[in-house]
């Protein structure tokens, strides 16, 4: 009860709404156990609460129509919100979907698509559920020159905060030795244990992607591997991992327009995926850069806020407002005694 007011507080904070915006999200799921490893999934009633008062106060669009505004020089209504999913997850299909449908609401959903043909999970759930359950007190790791030290909760919340930093500085091949050395950090049984355990983190395959496209999802691609598309890939992996999956996705799904950059900080978007995204004739790509959509906007470099960040902003102003309310308000008379 407590968190669907503030939910809905949260919504009412209109100075915060500047223009048009997309938001991006990763899962959905009922069952969170551990949110230092499910930390990308979002309870189930939290999303429906949200939702619902999103569409009570908003447009919610899809990402073709924000195309085809940004494409004609118009801008979408100040209040439209296009809604993007990132990652695949089997929870977008299972938990996202229905809800989508019931409330009439447009998404779309990017993949990784070796993700998708192979169900390996993502390095950074392998880097979580390895570093908070592993029983070793210590770590030897590619890319750290000393062991690092886990005999406490706080040794593991800094060792991977240290290990996520390099999973998204490093090569692909790179970041694939890391993860093989982080899944040598426990046995086979206990990692079939935790995966089922935190099945909130498998990625759908194409069947499931397929039931997806027509439950109603849009689906646009999100690199082949993940890779983050920073200057350590080289150019002729960046433009592989941007041309294979959109390929992928036209073959299994039907085709493909709209992109988003893994992490998408501007540090992981280099001159040539830039290039790769516009070679391939994609209408848009999304960063992770917050941000609100502007009839200049770059349509190949566009915004997002995630749930968090948008929270968080519109904390900040709830709290500028009920203080210059608060400031406003007169005195109270002394009593009298």
């Amino acid at each position: 009860m407590a968190q669907g007011f503030l939910d809905g507080l949260l919504m009412a904070a209109r100075p915060f709404w500047q223009g048009p915006m997309i938001l991006f999200f990763h899962g959905v799921d009922t069952a969170i156990t551990d949110s230092r490893v499910q930390m990308l999934h979002m309870p189930r009633d939290q999303f429906v609460r949200f939702m619902t008062s999103l569409r009570r106060r908003h447009r919610v669009i899809g990402v073709d129509e924000l195309a085809a505004c940004l494409e004609s020089g118009t801008s979408p209504p100040r209040n439209a919100v296009v809604l993007t999913f990132d990652d695949g997850y089997v929870n977008n299909l299972t938990v996202v979907a229905p809800i989508m449908q019931s409330l009439g609401l447009p998404w779309s959903v990017y993949i990784s698509t070796r993700h998708v043909e192979e169900s390996p999970r993502f390095p950074s759930y392998i880097a979580r559920a390895a570093l908070y359950y592993t029983e070793r007190a210590e770590a030897s790791l590619p890319g750290f020159s000393e062991k690092i030290s886990l005999r406490t909760p706080g040794e593991r919340d800094r060792a991977y905060g240290e290990v996520s930093v390099l999973l998204k500085t490093e090569s692909l091949a790179g970041v694939e030795k890391l993860c093989l050395e982080l899944q040598a950090l426990m046995p086979a049984d206990r990692w079939q244990e935790l995966n089922h355990r935190f099945s909130s983190d498998q990625v759908m395959n194409w069947e499931q992607v397929r039931q997806l496209k027509e439950a109603g999802a849009l689906i646009g691609a999100h690199c082949h591997d993940h890779a983050i598309l920073h200057q350590a890939q080289g150019e002729d992996e960046v433009r592989r991992q941007v041309t294979l999956s959109q390929s992928l996705i036209a073959r299994q799904v039907g085709e493909c327009r709209h992109f988003v950059f893994p992490n998408g900080k501007p540090s992981d978007i280099c001159p040539a995926a830039l290039d790769a995204v516009r070679q391939a004739g994609f209408r848009t790509g999304m960063t992770t850069v917050p941000g609100f959509i502007t009839p200049s906007a770059a349509p190949l470099l566009l915004p997002r806020f995630s749930f968090q960040t948008m929270r968080e902003m519109r904390y900040g102003c709830l709290r500028q407002r009920l203080s210059w309310v608060a400031g406003r308000r007169p005195a109270a008379s002394p009593v009298e005694g």
